[in-house]
């Protein structure tokens, strides 16, 4: 996988929550550890930080300089701090967009009486 320019990933906190074990350097405890999954064909732009517990979909494409702190849906357009989605169904491949159009067209359209 391609890593943009200035790019962070997150599985935790890195430290814990509460203010005296921080203090007294304890490390995170292993269940505030939540994995970040990028799927195939997603797009990061450069300084994004994307934090725990966070699933990018497939083709999803995050803005420059945001901050990822939800899941992103399939082929999505995210951006800002924190990322929010702008466009579902966006950047689908050809073959995808093609499927789209043809179950549209076959629906039937609703008639007013």
């Amino acid at each position: 996988m391609w890593l943009p320019f200035n790019c962070r990933i997150s599985d935790s906190d890195g430290h814990p929550r509460e203010a005296d074990l921080r203090i007294a350097k304890v490390p995170s405890d292993l269940k505030d550890v939540r994995p970040v999954r990028i799927c195939k064909k997603a797009w990061i732009g450069n300084g994004t930080h994307i934090m725990k517990a966070v699933t990018i979909g497939e083709g999803a494409i995050i803005g420059a300089n945001s901050v990822v702190l939800s899941n992103i849906p399939p082929y999505s357009l995210a951006l800002g701090n924190p990322a929010k989605v702008f466009f579902k169904n966006f950047g689908l491949p050809t073959d995808m967009k093609e499927q789209k159009k043809d179950s549209v067209e076959s629906e039937p359209a609703d008639q007013a009486v």
